[in-house]
């Protein structure tokens, strides 16, 4: 069943063609009018049409210039224009935007319905290209992540089926190990949205993403959301990875995955970093429990424990390759960063000025000694702000909220849902938010989401409709207006300036 848009200026005609056909017989279960293009456009945004039947003469915005800006837009919709005889020469004009057909007025009910069933034979066919077109882009890639492809036939394929050049077409990979039933595949598509495809075994399933989207972030994110369920082992291959390159990548995450098997409980990996089994001098689990600890420390302002805790983790590192324990260390950084730093805005920015340990430090220092005295002064600054933060009872609340905000960033904000997070009522939780960032949590999400849009909007080969999906605006069109009332210009200008 589709869904029709009925544009007519004129009233008593607009209501007689719509009561004056049997929609549901047609093939149509809902049917939406609008009395000119402007308010036509607005119902696209609210409620996408699949059939758009619009008058060609009408005040304002013409049914020409309302199909040209159905096109431009991007909206899948196939169009029919209404035509007097004295108009009939705008149908040169409407055929250029790509209409299905056209009504002469008056018409009949025959005629109207013949007209449906046309558009919808069109509709039918377009479904079946869109998904010969997914299915052989799921063949592809299958086979990319399978076995090694001549680097040629991959252009030549990518070129066919994905209208790239293989060298524009790039993607991060992420390997989960478990049994991984199909609907948690789904959920973890539906809500990632930047996932282009996922490859699926008995017990590893390897996920392909946008090139756009942080593979490491994004890893986390994801191991985070599955280990309440069922604890499952995540890793990931830094960098963004052209189709030539995927067998390679899939395999090392694979063979990285197969000790995942005896993990306890199941930990999250990069492949790049992953040593053998013979060069661990310590346990998984450990690791973790040790670095959790140095976070519940850190966020609780207990600087003599926290300190403690971090010798004796470093201890512990004692014996292991330079390469490994660098790795180790890194590891702890970035569990700090992520669960700490990057969910709090006045702590990154605190982070930031102070300019306390960037990653790359970590792998510059000469020996153990200056990698514990950088990781303790970055310790030392965070446990500043915590000690001062503490002192405010509402800022753990806060705190919650902006934290549950950041790992759903691509939703928008239920402040009901929020207020039952942190135990308090929805009123009270918006005055104290306000209070404390001076924004409301609508504005301070809003901001969040435009922000990372801005920044994925840098790297040119975004495209602004994946950029959009990222954030959480489906509707590109809206994504346009709201970026453009934030940052004075439209996405593609914004990307022109930086």
């Amino acid at each position: 069943m589709y869904r029709v848009l009925l544009v007519e200026d004129e009233e008593i005609e607009l209501e007689t063609l719509r009561d004056y056909i049997d929609w549901k017989k047609n093939g149509i279960s809902r049917v939406f009018t609008a009395r000119n293009g402007r308010r036509a456009l607005e119902c696209l945004e609210e409620n996408m049409a699949d059939i758009v039947i619009t008058d060609i003469q009408m005040p304002g915005m013409s049914g020409i210039e309302l199909a040209e800006t159905i096109v431009r837009r991007g909206y899948p919709c196939k169009i029919v224009f209404l035509t007097g005889y004295d108009d009939f020469s705008y149908i040169h004009s409407a055929f250029q935007v790509n209409a299905v057909d056209y009504l002469l007025k008056p018409f009949t009910i025959e005629e109207v319905e013949a007209c449906l069933k046309k558009v919808r034979s069109e509709l039918e066919k377009s479904e079946i290209a869109d998904w010969s077109r997914k299915t052989a882009a799921k063949q592809l890639l299958e086979m990319a992540l399978r076995e090694k492809q001549e680097t040629e036939l991959l252009r030549k394929n990518f070129r066919g089926v994905f209208g790239e050049e293989l060298e524009e077409c790039r993607f991060g990979i992420i390997a989960v190990y478990g049994k991984t039933e199909e609907n948690i595949c789904s959920q973890i598509q539906e809500k990632y949205k930047g996932i282009r495809y996922i490859s699926k075994t008995e017990r590893i399933s390897i996920l392909l993403l946008a090139g756009y989207l942080s593979v490491k972030d994004t890893a986390f994110q994801i191991w985070n959301d599955l280990k309440e369920d069922a604890p499952r082992a995540v890793g990931w291959c830094s960098g963004a990875w052209t189709a030539d390159c995927l067998y390679e990548k899939a395999e090392k995450l694979r063979n990285c995955c197969v000790p995942a098997f005896h993990m306890d409980p199941p930990e999250l990996f990069c492949a790049d970093e992953k040593e053998t089994e013979e060069e661990k001098a310590y346990h998984f689990r450990e690791q973790k429990e040790r670095r959790e600890e140095i976070c519940r420390l850190v966020s609780s302002g207990k600087k003599q424990e926290t300190l403690q805790t971090m010798k004796d983790y470093f201890q512990q590192l004692k014996g292991l390759a330079p390469k490994t324990f660098a790795g180790e260390v890194y590891n702890l950084y970035m569990y700090l960063w992520n669960r700490l730093v990057l969910s709090d805005e006045l702590l990154e920015n605190w982070m930031e000025a102070e300019k306390i340990l960037r990653e790359n430090e970590i792998f510059e220092a000469n020996n153990s000694y200056q990698m514990r005295e950088k990781m303790k002064q970055y310790l030392e600054r965070m446990l500043a702000f915590f000690e001062e933060q503490n002192q405010n009872p509402n800022y753990y609340a806060v705190y919650q909220v902006k934290t549950y905000l950041q790992e759903h960033c691509s939703e928008s904000a239920d402040i009901e849902k929020l207020a039952a997070e942190v135990g308090l009522s929805p009123n009270y939780l918006r005055s104290l938010f306000k209070e404390a960032t001076g924004k409301t949590i609508l504005e301070y999400n809003t901001e969040m989401r435009l922000q990372r849009a801005a920044e994925l909007l840098k790297n040119k080969k975004n495209k602004v409709r994946e950029v959009s999906l990222a954030v959480g605006y489906e509707n590109v069109s809206y994504f346009g207006v709201v970026f453009q009332k934030r940052f004075g210009v439209t996405p593609n200008e914004y990307r022109k300036m930086v």
